[in-house]
């Protein structure tokens, strides 16, 4: 697509703004979804997201994929969902059903303690 080391190629593309809409919030393994295929008034890199998520991909994998910055595809991504075109699926936890819940809420952080107990593990094998 372009040259990520061009700095005023990637301002040009992302149309001046330096970050996603307040209220849209990427994690990079958050699940993008074309929502229809309409591409018309769509720039280059916009229109290659809106093709490559006729099958759900995560953020990371749009941004390995146009060989753009994280931060660059998710300014993309904003404007692309806040006109319609694209949907996301945000990652989940598992809640237990026996304490009332309904099985998965909203995304939230890892456990610290977990990974770095796992990264421990991971290390003395």
């Amino acid at each position: 697509m372009i040259d990520p080391d061009l700095p005023d190629r990637l301002f040009v593309v992302l149309s001046g703004r330096t970050a996603p809409a307040p209220d849209h919030v990427f994690d990079p393994v958050s699940l993008i979804v074309a929502a229809d295929q309409a591409e018309a008034g769509l720039g280059l890199e916009e229109r290659a997201i809106v093709q490559a998520c006729t099958r759900p991909l995560a953020v990371v994998e749009i941004s390995a994929h146009l060989r753009l910055p994280l931060g660059a595809v998710t300014v993309l991504l904003s404007g692309l969902l806040e006109q319609g075109h694209v949907s996301v699926r945000h990652p989940r936890t598992h809640t237990a059903a026996a304490a009332g819940g309904t099985g998965f809420v909203s995304w939230q952080p890892p456990d610290l303690q977990l990974l770095e107990r796992t990264l421990v593990a991971l290390r003395n094998l």
